[in-house]
C-alpha cells in the first residue's frame, strides 16, 4: 500500500508538472495569434477551462481508489467531524488571511499586489466567456487539483523524506511560488517578492487543517472552494463600485 502510495504522489506531481509546460506553451501561442488584449484575456480564460476540466478528470481518473474508496469512507464515517473541520478551517483561513495582508500593508507598508490576482481581474472583465470560464477553474477546478498536487502528491512525497514540519512548509512555498513565480523572474521592485505571502499564508493553514484533519484531502478542497468563491465574490463587488 505504501509503495503504492508513492507511485501515485510521483505521478500526481510529475503529471502537474507536464501539464503545465502545455499550459504554458499553449497560452503564449494564443497570445501571439491574437492581438485583441481583451480577446487574448477571454481565450486565456477558456484555455484555464480546458486545461482544468482535461488535468483535473485525468488526476481524478488515477487517484480514484484513493479518493472515492479511501477518502469518501472516512469523510462520511463521522461527518459531524468532518463538517467541523471545514468551519472552523474556512473560518480559521480568513482570518489569518484578512489579518496577516493588513499587517503587511498598513504595519510594514508593503505594497501586496499579486500579478496572479490582477490577470484573474482581467479574465472576469473580459466579456460572458472570460468570466465564466475564470469562475468555473477558479472555484471548482484549481481547488480540486491544487490539493490534490500540492497537500495530497507534494505533502506526502517532502513527510516520506523530511518530516512533516518540512513538508507543510514546503508544500506551502511551492504552492505560493507556483502562483508567483514570474514575478520572481523579472520583478519589478524588490518588494514585489512579497507577494508570496498571500498564497503562502492560506497554504500553511491549509496544509496545517489537512495534517490536523488526519489527511482527509475533501476537507481543504473544501475550504478551497469557499476561500476561492470568496476571493471571486469579493473583486465582483469591487467591480460594482
Amino acid at each position: 500500500m505504501g509503495k503504492l502510495s508513492v507511485t501515485l504522489n510521483a505521478k500526481i506531481v510529475i503529471g502537474y508538472i507536464i501539464a503545465n509546460i502545455i499550459l504554458f506553451l499553449s497560452q503564449i501561442i494564443l497570445v501571439v495569434i491574437f492581438d485583441d488584449a481583451i480577446a487574448n484575456f477571454a481565450i486565456l480564460g477558456l484555455i484555464n477551462l480546458v486545461w482544468g476540466l482535461l488535468f483535473g478528470a485525468w488526476l481524478v481518473y488515477q487517484a480514484k481508489i484513493y479518493l472515492c474508496i479511501n477518502q469518501w469512507y472516512y469523510f462520511k464515517s463521522n461527518p459531524t467531524r468532518s463538517i467541523l473541520y471545514i468551519v472552523l478551517g474556512f473560518l480559521a483561513l480568513v482570518l489569518i488571511s484578512l489579518s496577516s495582508t493588513a499587517i503587511l500593508i498598513h504595519i510594514f507598508d508593503f505594497e501586496i499586489d499579486p500579478q496572479n490576482q490582477q490577470y484573474i481581474v482581467e479574465i472576469l472583465n473580459s466579456g460572458a466567456v472570460g468570466f465564466l470560464s475564470m469562475i468555473m477553474y477558479a472555484v471548482i477546478l484549481a481547488p480540486i487539483i491544487e490539493e490534490l498536487v500540492f497537500r495530497k502528491g507534494v505533502f506526502e512525497l517532502i513527510t516520506n523524506r523530511f518530516g512533516v514540519v518540512a513538508a507543510i512548509i514546503g508544500n506551502s512555498f511551492l504552492f505560493a511560488f507556483i502562483h508567483v513565480m514570474f514575478e520572481f523572474i523579472d520583478p519589478e521592485t524588490s518588494t514585489q517578492y512579497m507577494n508570496i505571502l498571500p498564497y503562502f499564508i492560506p497554504g500553511l493553514v491549509i496544509s496545517i487543517i489537512y495534517y490536523r484533519s488526519g489527511k482527509l484531502i475533501m476537507i481543504p478542497i473544501i475550504i478551497h472552494i469557499l476561500y476561492n468563491a470568496m476571493g471571486i465574490f469579493a473583486i465582483f463587488i469591487e467591480g460594482l463600485f
